[in-house]
């Protein structure tokens, strides 16, 4: 897992993420095990959470979908790829670290078709948040966000 070794985490936390990824990583329905949020961004606070995205085959049962989630604790959220919102979901690529993957052919073509279907929805979501949220001296939200 060299993606962990670059970031600033301590060595008990790396070691919780380690555990579960190999725990994770035994069932053969997940293909990919990805960490997201202020821990991939290394922007850690005392009440930041550990967030992991897993990446399943598209027809996972109940059962396993329990098994999965059910490994989460308080400090550690397990999410389904396939159950986030689009917004969500590019930010697990565009952020993410990428701890296990069995297939990155099948990884990127997901990648591939997340960022696409974002990209078409993006005009959509800022068409909203423009029309929604009144604009400042600097245009538009997504402009005053650089500022």
């Amino acid at each position: 897992m060299e993606e962990l070794g670059s970031l600033n985490i301590d060595n008990k936390t790396k070691n919780d993420i380690t555990n579960i990824v190999e725990e994770l990583r035994q069932y053969p329905y997940i293909n990919a095990i990805i960490l997201f949020g202020s821990y991939a961004k290394g922007r850690i606070k005392p009440i930041s959470d550990i967030d992991i995205c897993v990446i399943t085959d598209k027809d996972i049962n109940f059962e396993q979908k329990v098994a999965i989630v059910g490994l989460a604790s308080d400090k550690l959220d397990i999410s389904i790829f396939g159950e986030l919102p689009l917004p969500i979901q590019f930010r697990v690529f565009r952020e993410g670290k990428i701890l296990f993957n069995r297939d990155w052919l099948t990884l990127h073509r997901i990648r591939i078709e997340t960022v696409r279907e974002y990209l078409d929805f993006l005009p959509i979501i800022e068409r909203y948040i423009n029309r929604e949220f009144p604009k400042n001296h600097h245009g538009s939200i997504r402009q005053s966000k650089d500022h």
